[in-house]
């Protein structure tokens, strides 16, 4: 089971007011977005790295020691396209023997989808393709993260909405939402 993957780090798209995170991206979708973010991950390309299981897991464990952040970000793509759904599942499930990683998982699918999907061992997830009719700007700042489309909402580990119309509101002090 492979992935083609590339790896980056980033301030913006993790759920937290303040820390770096570890982006890892997956080539391929199912979603063709109008005016898609990563029109060159919709589908599954030569310009990524092929990554076994175990390769991504070392690459992980080792990127995440170099920025000092147990914070992930599985982005595309989509980490959850047919394309990569088995092989994200198992990453999941391997990353969660390491307790401190906080992995959020970016998807186009709506919710009940990914509960069908039998999702496990994240954090948060970020549900929701992109709409154009529904875009805003988006952004972060210390006070909160607002998603590109107002359809995108977070949830957490127990697909509990932390979100309103793709507005997630940073708790002073903490990873919670208003």
């Amino acid at each position: 089971m492979t992935a083609r993957i590339s790896f980056a780090y980033s301030f913006l798209d993790y759920p937290d007011p303040m820390n770096m995170c570890l982006n890892v991206f997956f080539s391929g979708c199912d979603f063709r977005c109008k005016n898609c973010s990563n029109p060159d991950l919709q589908l599954p390309s030569e310009k990524f790295t092929e990554y076994n299981l175990q390769d991504c897991v070392e690459m992980i464990l080792a990127m995440s020691v170099k920025t000092k952040s147990d914070n992930i970000c599985f982005i595309g793509g989509d980490p959850l396209s047919t394309y990569n759904r088995e092989f994200v599942k198992e990453l999941l499930k391997e990353l969660a023997t390491y307790e401190d990683f906080k992995i959020c998982v970016y998807t186009g699918y709506d919710v009940e989808m990914v509960k069908l999907m039998q999702l496990t061992n994240f954090t948060y997830l970020k549900c929701g393709k992109y709409e154009h009719d529904l875009r805003t700007t988006s952004g972060k700042t210390s006070d909160y993260m607002q998603f590109a489309s107002t359809n995108q909402e977070l949830y957490n580990a127990n697909f509990e909405k932390l979100s309103n119309n793709g507005l997630y509101t940073f708790e002073k002090g903490s990873e919670t939402h208003v």
